[in-house]
């Protein structure tokens, strides 16, 4: 008995660690695919950027600018990978012109 509730002891404290750490990581290539395809046929994707932090406050950041010849402008699409209620994921996406 004394061995099952051990067992069950280690396998509860793995699983708290790993969701303290755990966020789920999307690749860069299905994000890029989120971006308008009018975005990505008529601009240059000159940056990328990825920057990760885990813990209870944890996320993933990814972003990508786009510089566009016919407007001279740069938009960066952000997409961030945060936990919600410090458990499950939620993932956000903003753009800047």
């Amino acid at each position: 008995m004394k061995k099952v509730v051990t067992f069950f002891s280690f396998l509860l404290v793995f699983f708290l660690l790993f969701g303290y750490f755990y966020l789920p990581s999307e690749s860069m290539s299905a994000l890029y695919q989120k971006i308008p395809e009018q975005v990505r046929e008529n601009s240059q994707l000159v940056a990328t950027y990825y920057y990760s932090q885990t813990g209870f406050n944890g996320f993933r950041e990814y972003q990508f600018a786009f510089y566009s010849p016919e407007n001279t402008s740069v938009s960066i699409y952000t997409f961030k990978i945060t936990k919600l209620l410090r458990i499950w994921p939620k993932m956000t996406e903003t753009t800047i012109s």
